[in-house]
């Protein structure tokens, strides 16, 4: 039996990234395609840790199945289902492209088992929400991209010091202040 492990996000990426390259005569097939193919992962994923990558001093677990995790894990591979049926009308691809990219983010949190894999794939949540809002291609659109972009990235950003502080405290495990890793986060918050 092999180790290998394959996030379901991986499958919704790869896919958004092939989309283009796709003939335009499969491309309906293409859509339905690799969301049953995320259905069909998530459904067949056992429980426990998977996924874990050593990088730096941080361990990296990309996945980390439970019950609840694989609950909201079902949900949110049937709405990349539903919302995919629902826009194949759609001839733009980036705007799938992007849809999918945020369901991959989704289920990237949904399974993230560290703080460091929850922030990456939070932040890909919050880029492809504003692409999605941006392929509107109106005013109104393009300046609610940029209010979103305005708040929401900088806060993210804001909260990264408190999560190194509370990852690295539980890694030394310890309470005390000396043990962040940057000493006078802007937050204030070790």
């Amino acid at each position: 039996m092999s180790n290998l492990w394959i996030h379901p996000a991986l499958i919704l990426i790869f896919g958004g990234l092939l989309l283009p390259l796709v003939p335009a005569r499969l491309k309906k097939g293409w859509l339905l395609l690799v969301p049953l193919l995320v259905f069909l992962r998530v459904f067949s994923m056992a429980k426990g840790v998977f996924g874990v990558v050593h990088f730096l001093d941080w361990t990296l677990t990309f996945g980390r199945v439970d019950s609840l995790s694989a609950i909201f894990g079902y949900i949110m591979s049937l709405a990349c289902i539903i919302g995919t049926l629902y826009g194949l009308h759609v001839k733009e691809d980036a705007q799938h492209v992007a849809a999918w990219f945020y369901v991959a983010g989704s289920l990237g949190v949904i399974f993230a088992g560290d703080f460091l894999t929850l922030f990456l794939f939070w932040e890909l949540m919050a880029f492809s929400s504003v692409f999605l809002v941006w392929f509107r291609r109106r005013p109104e659109s393009l300046a609610a991209g940029y209010r979103s972009c305005s708040f929401t990235l900088p806060a993210d950003w804001r909260c990264w010091p408190a999560w190194c502080c509370i990852t690295r405290r539980r890694a030394v495990g310890t309470s005390s202040r000396s043990t962040c890793i940057i000493r006078r986060p802007p937050c204030g918050w070790c």
